[in-house]
């Protein structure tokens, strides 16, 4: 039979409501087994042996650097962040050893910002400003990452390409600011807006990639990350934001139950507590002591942890 018939069929089926979708998609997942994919065990077995060889890497380092010449240290940081990178695309293409591939680009994530930052010294190419060395290390893990994660559709590229991506956003932020002979409140405020417009992208960028994978491990991750960062970010804000950050957090709230999130509705809700904690400690400090807020400060604890629990269960656990 055709390929073209089969999928006709299925897809008469699925109209006629002879089958359903999580049927479908039942007995895909269970032909996926059938062909032996890769156990827990290798999993656990995979993530710890990266895990040890970068341990033993720093070890071994630490042990006998004043003793290698510049070619083996180069060889036995960059080079190793290579074997790695170039053995995680190899392997990658076998369907059955996703958490391999996984394993070795995170060793080779981790290992390669040592490997060039030595590679830099060791050929006295460093460049003296700490904020253009910077630029220069995470705009080209950026893009041998990226054009990784472009390639092979990992997770764990996901959160290496965003880092790097972040690193040099806040390394071109401080060589903006360098010199611009604006005021510390200035700065400080700027950088505080910088990282709510970071959150701000990183949010919309996990919108674009929640439909690309089964397993929502990355979502989740960037979903979390964006909300803390914005949120604590705001919070840290003074003047007219002490009132605007009420409504923001009406906002945030509205938006996490939205789009059904537990990691966001809770930092949503300790958003809430510190706004609240802020607030007291600033305007009632003073006429009531602290004794009498920290007494406030318990039931509100409570008050708000059992607000999250109903918002949860009615809105986002069902």
């Amino acid at each position: 039979m055709e390929k073209q018939q089969i999928l006709s069929d299925i897809q008469k089926a699925l109209q006629n409501k002879v089958i359903t979708t999580d049927e479908v998609v039942s007995v895909t997942k269970e032909y996926k087994r059938t062909l032996g994919g890769t156990s827990m065990v290798s999993k656990v077995l995979y993530g710890v042996g990266a895990l040890v060889a970068f341990v033993g890497v720093l070890t071994f380092l630490f042990q006998v650097w004043d003793d290698l010449g510049s070619v083996m240290r180069i060889s036995v940081t960059l080079g190793l962040s290579l074997i790695a990178y170039i053995s995680a695309f190899i392997v990658s293409r076998k369907d059955d050893q996703g958490v391999l591939t996984q394993s070795l680009f995170a060793l080779s994530m981790v290992v390669a910002p040592i490997g060039m930052y030595v590679f830099f010294d060791e050929f006295d190419i460093l460049f003296k400003d700490a904020a253009i060395s910077s630029m220069v290390v995470s705009g080209v893990l950026f893009v041998l990452f990226g054009y990784a994660l472009f390639a092979t559709r990992k997770q764990i590229l996901e959160l290496g390409a965003v880092s790097f991506f972040s690193w040099f956003y806040y390394a071109f932020f401080a060589k903006l600011i360098e010199g611009s002979g604006l005021s510390f409140e200035t700065i400080y405020d700027a950088t505080i807006y910088a990282s709510m417009a970071l959150a701000v992208a990183l949010f919309s960028y996990r919108t674009l990639i929640q439909d690309r994978y089964e397993k929502k491990t990355v979502f989740t991750i960037f979903t979390f990350v964006s909300f803390a960062l914005f949120n604590f970010s705001a919070l840290f804000l003074d003047g007219v934001w002490n009132l605007l950050y009420a409504f923001l957090l009406v906002g945030v709230v509205t938006l996490a139950v939205r789009i059904k999130s537990t990691s966001a509705l809770s930092v949503s809700a300790l958003s809430i507590l510190m706004y609240l904690m802020k607030i007291s400690a600033k305007y009632f400090e003073d006429s009531v002591g602290w004794a009498v807020l920290l007494i406030f400060f318990g039931f509100l604890t409570i008050a708000v942890g059992y607000f999250t629990f109903r918002l949860n269960k009615k809105y986002i656990s069902n």
